[in-house]
């Protein structure tokens, strides 16, 4: 077993940071492997506050995926879970941009 998995199953539950809907295969696959409970924890940033109508400017990124097709960006989210080194990275940049596909990359700040 993967040492990561070795710790994890030392854990008395997982929060995972998505919606069911989003990642059923993910959630799944740790609820089958790990005799805990396996929460989702959905969307932690009060959404609801930022509406138009309390004079939140809506950010950029916002504005650019409106301007975009419908269903044609590729999300990419890199969260705390796992580590991706630099090089990896610069792959996957190279990779991505080289489908000619649109993304949105959200990461930690120190990624």
């Amino acid at each position: 077993m993967n040492p990561c998995f070795e710790e994890l199953s030392k854990a008395k539950y997982l929060l995972f940071p998505s919606a069911y809907e989003l990642e059923p295969k993910a959630v799944d696959f740790f609820t089958s492997k790990f005799h805990f409970p396996v929460y989702t924890t959905r969307s932690l940033i009060p959404f609801q506050e930022l509406s138009a109508g309390n004079d939140v400017s809506e950010p950029e990124y916002i504005r650019w995926l409106d301007e975009q097709p419908e269903i044609s960006v590729l999300y990419i989210s890199q969260g705390s879970f796992l580590s991706v080194s630099e090089a990896e990275t610069e792959e996957i940049v190279g990779g991505i941009r080289e489908s000619g596909v649109l993304f949105l990359w959200v990461a930690r700040g120190d990624s």
